[in-house]
């Protein structure tokens, strides 16, 4: 998990000193927020849960999920696999 303090600390490499003035400007102008409008939305993305291991329990995707499993191995592949056959 993420805490507060390091995200703000990852955001300053992203927000440039410039924006904050145009953003604070903005707010204080209209007491709402700076917002932008996307030009165009490419994708929809896609947030399941419990996909992934322990770990990484979320699984991000730019579209729906579509991944079939592979049928259940043979009792004779299993055991090859295993090095006992």
């Amino acid at each position: 998990m993420i805490s507060r303090r390091c995200f703000l600390i990852g955001l300053t490499g992203l927000v440039t000193s410039s924006f904050v003035t145009q953003a604070k400007s903005h707010l204080v102008k209209t007491g709402r927020p700076m917002l932008f409008q996307p030009r165009r939305a490419e994708e929809t993305l896609y947030v399941y849960e419990g996909f992934c291991s322990e770990r990484n329990k979320w699984l991000v995707c730019l579209g729906p999920y579509e991944y079939e499993e592979p049928p259940p191995p043979t009792w004779r592949e299993y055991l090859r696999s295993r090095g006992t056959g």
